[in-house]
């Protein structure tokens, strides 16, 4: 009788042990491999969700066995279903976060686009640099002003000049559409490469093909076409509200 109890108990034991589910346990080491096992053969992660939440299981655990080190009970340390749940919840939260900014930035690197340019050197110190710039404002507010860099790099990687520049909701109006802005540079790098860089006259071949005017306005747009660069650095909104690029890389990132 006593062999047939014992029995029954050893065959109940076995099966709670069976039926226990190792998501319902804290953090620990011994489950970790059936876990992961579980979140790689779970249909509801995406690839890069399921990878996100292994890796930042495994750091969880190192604190919960450094939080077990310091006599910190069971009760406080969160179960795998429970920590695999912040971690779901964690991911959506920063993808979304990430998507919005990838986003935005999209919208800010195509706000100006450079058409056209052409320069007037008067003297070593002093030139004009007419830009022609597309405005397209993608954003749903109107924008107030925005900071501008345009810069001077030639193929051989000599950076003439880097400078900034306002662009306000006077000049560009609405932000949609072409908009000329010209550009007085007096006692600085700028006009000095105005002068002495931005070449004048074309050569004698295409001055018979284009005709002399022609010809010079090719050349001098061509020449700074090749290294001239605009690229938005900020954005000012009517609310006042400001917006600049962000980094958006992150190793779970997808599109």
């Amino acid at each position: 009788m006593k062999t047939r109890i014992l029995g029954l108990y050893i065959l109940l034991a076995c099966i709670i042990a069976a039926c226990s589910d190792p998501l319902d346990n804290s953090l620990n080491s011994d489950d970790l491999a059936e876990i992961k096992e579980y979140v790689v053969n779970n249909d509801g992660f995406s690839e890069m969700e399921k990878k996100f939440i292994n890796d930042n299981l495994e750091e969880a655990i190192g604190f919960a066995n450094l939080g077990r080190a310091f006599d910190m009970g069971d009760s406080d340390i969160p179960t795998f279903r429970e920590y695999i749940s912040e971690l779901s919840i964690e991911y959506d939260s920063i993808r979304t976060e990430k998507i919005k900014i990838r986003d935005n930035n999209q919208k800010i690197n195509e706000l100006v686009n450079l058409i056209d340019a052409n320069t007037i050197g008067i003297d070593r110190n002093r030139g004009y640099l007419n830009l022609t710039l597309e405005l397209n404002n993608q954003f749903d507010k109107d924008i107030l002003y925005v900071i501008l860099n345009y810069s001077y790099t030639d193929r051989y990687d000599r950076n003439f000049f880097d400078k900034n520049v306002r662009l306000t909701d006077e000049v560009a109006g609405d932000f949609s559409g072409e908009v000329e802005v010209s550009i007085n540079e007096e006692y600085n790098r700028v006009s000095q490469f105005i002068w002495s860089e931005v070449p004048v006259r074309a050569r004698q071949a295409l001055r018979d093909e284009f005709g002399e005017d022609k010809a010079d306005a090719k050349v001098q747009k061509d020449f700074l076409m090749a290294g001239l660069k605009i690229q938005t650095l900020g954005i000012v909104f009517t609310d006042r509200s400001e917006l600049t690029p962000q980094n958006a890389e992150w190793a779970y990132f997808e599109n």
